[in-house]
Order: C-alpha cells, then structure tokens, then sequence
C-alpha cells in the first residue's frame, strides 16, 4: 500500500503540531512558581552560578518547558505511528501493558512498545516491558492468534545498531518470550510503514 503523504501531512498538523502548541500554552498556564521551587534545589543554582532572579525563573522555565514538551510530543508522535499503522495494517491501540500498538504484516502478529528516544528506560523499566511482551504474548496465543508473534520497543528517534536483543553477545540464557527487536529512528518509522522517506 502507498503512503498517502497528504494526509499523514494533514494528520500531523491537526493532531501532532496544533494540539503540541495547545497543550505546551496549557501547561505555562497552569505554571506555579511556588510549587515547583518546593521541587528544585537551591544547591544547585548556586553550584550553577545563578545569581539573578531572571536567570533563576528563566532556568527554572526552561528545565520545565523541556520536560513537558518531551512528554507531550511523544505522546502525540506515538498517535501519529498508531495512526500510520492503522491505515497500511489496520494497527490499533493496544490493551497490554508496556505494548502501545498492534498490527498484522506478512502473517507476522506485532506488538510494539512505542517510547521517544532511545535510552528511555534503566534495567528494572526494561525488565517490566520484557516481562509485559512475555504476558502479552501468552494471552495473544490464549486468544487465538497463530501466527508468530513478534515483539518490538520502537523509538522515535535515535539509532540502535544492534537491533535484536536475545543476549546472545552475554551467553546469558533469554527466555525466548522475552526476546525482541529495538527499532530507533528511521527504522522505526520504516518498520510502521515501509517507507524510507516517512522519517
């Protein structure tokens, strides 16, 4: 199937780009000095060298701004894969847990953890969607689903050279249900829709 760019152009504007800037206004709005300086510390400005009360509330803006553009763009992105997939595979919005989309391609069954960037997650958050693709699988398999079940922690952005991760570079028995592939960037994006150019 051909990727319709016009409406995935259309997609992104109306539900990525318009909500993005709505929802980022929303949250300096809703901003509240005194609530977040009772979350900063002071150790650090002055570590920093921040002497002036602009560079303070400046500083203290900015860190704020990054972080919740971060979450609300990815968010939003995640929407924008869920979407594409929708129109090529008739991918959906999954139930599981650690599991953000679900699609059938070339009598494969997907379940894709959808996350940003990369390096989203320390070795316990990494352990819980090993364990989620593992239960998710299980319950796929109690439902029907015959087909080989693959799973995959799709970023956004980012590379990842080494795509599937089994452990066999450790020697470290994996239990086979927890092996999955890691797509980051533009394979990412060409794993939801089979286009080198979507990134």
């Amino acid at each position: 199937m051909i990727l319709d760019y016009q409406a995935h152009y259309n997609y992104l504007t109306e539900e990525v780009l318009t909500p993005f800037y709505e929802n980022r206004l929303k949250s300096l709005n809703a901003l509240c000095l005194s609530n977040i300086l009772k979350r900063k510390n002071s150790y650090l400005f002055k570590a920093k060298n921040i002497e002036l009360a602009g560079d303070f509330v400046k500083s203290i803006v900015d860190a704020f701004l990054s972080s919740q553009e971060e979450t609300i763009f990815g968010n939003l992105l995640e929407g924008f894969a869920i979407y594409v997939s929708h129109q090529l595979h008739h991918g959906f919005k999954s139930e599981f847990k650690s599991i953000d989309l679900e699609f059938e391609r070339d009598n494969i069954y997907y379940i894709v953890g959808i996350k940003s960037g990369v390096s989203w997650g320390n070795a316990d958050q990494i352990n819980t969607m090993k364990n989620n693709f593992k239960i998710a699988k299980e319950i796929l398999r109690a439902r029907g689903i015959i087909q080989e079940i693959i799973a995959v922690n799709g970023c956004m952005y980012g590379k990842d050279r080494n795509p599937l991760k089994d452990k066999s570079r450790t020697k470290a028995i994996q239990d086979v249900d927890k092996v999955y592939y890691k797509y980051a960037g533009q394979d990412f994006w060409k794993f939801v829709s089979g286009d080198d150019n979507l990134y």
